[in-house]
């Protein structure tokens, strides 16, 4: 059952592989689930551009556009002008929802959407690592309504301002799939420092994509908790011979 009048929003930069699969993996498991899907390409450079091209063929209501990345909050203002639903899922492309929970997802919407309730949710977030699970912190809603005014604020934090209706928690989690923690360690200081995550946004490396990082392949590679995730459609080991 798909999220009806729902596009998913995202925004992606060299994800060709990622610990979560990489983006073909996140497109069969997502937009499949939702009416429309936008993907913004911020400026890959590792083939990741070429792959969305041919997935756009495979799914017919995926719809990919580019934009130079000048952050965060504005790249994700950029795929949000975009929708033309009357709501949107933000995922990231290392990030997954499992089927069963897309699946109460989309009715929850239509019952919503019958008494005429507008309600945006929050999610939890269970951050898996090669050898653990633990609880995680993520930006919020990911599910909600938009009118004019929806958007997002603070180029770092991704904090979403002026959705209409109530917003809830949910009993439901996003699982964001990372390579080893010191891995992680190196993508810190190598790509979000570098972007200006904890500094004034430098313009003149923004043009730099994380795949020239001297670490990108460490921190990109693919976590072998992916391949069978409860929860989750087996990942085709296919896409990576």
């Amino acid at each position: 059952m798909k999220l009806k009048n729902t596009t998913l929003a995202a925004i992606i930069k060299d994800e060709l592989m990622n610990p979560a699969g990489g983006i073909r993996d996140f497109v069969r498991c997502i937009v499949p689930y939702v009416e429309k899907a936008i993907i913004v390409d911020t400026g890959s450079t590792d083939g990741t551009r070429e792959e969305l091209e041919r997935l756009e063929k495979e799914y017919p209501h995926l719809k990919v556009f580019d934009e130079p990345f000048e952050g965060f909050a504005t790249a994700r203002n950029k795929s949000l002008a975009m929708v033309d639903t009357d709501r949107a899922l933000v995922l990231d492309a290392d990030e997954r929802i499992r089927y069963n929970d897309l699946d109460e997802f989309a009715w929850r919407l239509r019952q919503n959407d019958r008494v005429r309730e507008i309600i945006n949710y929050n999610f939890d977030f269970i951050v898996v690592y090669p050898d653990k699970e633990v609880r995680g912190n993520g930006h919020n809603p990911r599910l909600f309504h938009l009118d004019k005014q929806t958007h997002y604020i603070i180029e770092n934090c991704e904090v979403i301002n002026n959705f209409p209706g109530i917003c809830v928690n949910l009993d439901r989690y996003i699982y964001h799939f990372r390579a080893k923690q010191n891995a992680f360690d190196k993508k810190d200081i190598e790509w979000y420092d570098l972007i200006g995550r904890t500094r004034t946004i430098d313009p003149n490396k923004l043009k730099q994509g994380p795949s020239s990082c001297p670490s990108f392949s460490e921190w990109t590679k693919l976590n072998p908790q992916r391949i069978d995730f409860e929860g989750l459609h087996p990942l085709d080991t296919n896409l990576f011979i």
